[in-house]
């Protein structure tokens, strides 16, 4: 019976030590993450990435697993077009410019771009 009082104590310093484990791996994998990832983006500012995919239906334009929204007349290589003429030259693997606008859907975090140029031609 003396051994039953000694193993409450032993579950709790095995419990609170396994949490502090897992507490400095959380922290450390967060550390390790390239900047680029949660780097925010604002109004204004110009970003360049790689066009993951493009759905016409919705005009949105995933670069660099970000969602991107086109404005209905886009800025697209130095020339004014409609979004349904950019979208049907965008294609998975172009190199795109893109500068961004407002929050176009926050459900998504999705920004507009209102200027887009391919630099990949």
């Amino acid at each position: 019976m003396k051994f039953n009082k000694y193993i409450a104590p032993l579950r709790i310093i095995a419990f609170a030590t396994m949490s502090l484990f897992f507490l400095a791996s959380a922290n450390a994998t967060a550390e390790g993450m390239p900047e680029s990832e949660y780097r925010t983006l604002s109004e204004g500012q110009r970003y360049t990435g790689v066009v993951n995919s493009v759905n016409t239906e919705q005009a949105l334009v995933i670069i660099d697993d970000r969602s991107f929204i086109l404005d209905r007349v886009i800025r697209f290589n130095n020339a004014s077009w409609s979004k349904e003429q950019v979208l049907n030259r965008l294609q998975p693997n172009n190199r795109v410019e893109i500068e961004v606008g407002k929050i176009a859907d926050a459900s998504r975090n999705a920004r507009l771009v209102t200027q887009l140029r391919i630099l990949d031609k």
